[in-house]
């Protein structure tokens, strides 16, 4: 719970620092993609506070990093 509390603080500040600028000078692609990544990152810290496990990113990177090193 306090970590949901913290995410919305922060989250709460940079759209009022932020996201109000560029909605007001009207750039609209720049602010959906912040409104997305925003919405991404509230639904992560939703699912680590219900403790639903999350599948680690490792094992990609690592065969992303592999298939280019190979070369």
């Amino acid at each position: 719970m306090v970590m949901m509390i913290m995410f919305l603080s922060a989250a709460a500040y940079y759209i009022l620092s932020d996201l109000v600028p560029i909605y007001k000078e009207k750039q609209w692609k720049l602010f959906w993609i912040y409104m997305i990544l925003i919405s991404l990152d509230f639904l992560m810290v939703l699912l680590v506070t219900m403790n639903v496990p999350l599948p680690s990113p490792s094992l990609p990177i690592k065969k992303i990093i592999g298939s280019i090193l190979k070369q």
